[in-house]
C-alpha cells in the first residue's frame, strides 16, 4: 500500500462541500482527523510493494482529534488565519511523533536483515504545510469551491507527509549492527 491522496481528498470534500458538514467545532476536528488517519495508514516506510505500514494510529488519532479541535476552538476566537495553519501543521507534526509512530516489521530494508525497531523519528515539512494551509485559509475568492479546496489541502497534506522520516535498526547479515533511515510513501 501507498498513501492515497485521492481517497484523503474525497474524504475532505464530503466535509467542505456539506453534504456532511459538521455540526459543531468537535464534530470537525474528528472528521479532519478521521480522513488524516484513513489516508496515513497506508502509508509505508519504504517503496516496495511490501512496505511496513504503522502499527496502530489510535493514539494518534486521539491525540490528532484534541489537537485539531483546539485548533479550531482558537481559529473561531481570534479569526487569525496564520494561527490556525499553524496550529494544524503542529497538530499534524504531533499525529506521527507523539508518542512516535512504530511501524510493523514487514520487509526489512537491505542492509538490515533482523529488525529490533522501526519508528518515525522527525517530519520536515511541518513549515511548508503552515505556509500551504495559510495561502489556502485567506483565499476569500468566491470562484473557489470545496472541491477545489479539498484538493489544495489533500495535496499540502500529502506534501507534508512524505516529508516524515524513520529509522529502522537491528542487525545486518553477519550480526553487525546496521541503521536504515526511510521517508513515508
Amino acid at each position: 500500500m501507498a498513501l492515497d491522496k485521492t481517497t484523503l481528498q474525497k474524504d475532505l470534500l464530503a466535509i467542505f462541500d456539506g453534504s456532511a458538514w459538521p455540526g459543531s467545532i468537535s464534530v470537525a476536528a474528528n472528521k479532519w482527523a478521521t480522513a488524516y488517519d484513513n489516508y496515513a495508514q497506508k502509508g509505508t516506510d519504504v517503496a516496495i510493494p511490501a512496505g511496513n505500514v504503522p502499527l496502530t494510529t489510535v493514539a494518534a488519532k486521539t491525540t490528532l482529534i484534541v489537537s485539531l479541535n483546539t485548533a479550531f476552538t482558537a481559529g473561531m476566537a481570534i479569526g487569525d488565519p496564520n494561527s490556525v495553519a499553524t496550529m494544524i501543521a503542529t497538530a499534524l507534526t504531533t499525529y506521527w511523533l507523539v508518542p512516535p509512530m512504530m511501524f510493523a516489521i514487514v520487509t526489512p530494508i537491505l542492509p538490515v536483515v533482523a529488525v529490533l525497531t522501526n519508528v518515525v523519528t522527525g517530519v520536515l515539512g511541518t513549515a511548508a504545510l503552515q505556509l500551504a494551509l495559510l495561502s489556502i485559509f485567506v483565499d476569500k475568492s468566491p470562484s473557489t469551491n470545496a472541491a477545489q479546496k479539498a484538493q489544495v489541502v489533500a495535496n499540502a497534506m500529502d506534501v507534508f507527509s512524505k516529508t516524515v522520516t524513520g529509522l529502522m535498526s537491528g542487525t545486518g547479515s553477519l550480526g553487525e549492527p546496521e541503521t536504515v533511515i526511510w521517508t513515508l510513501v
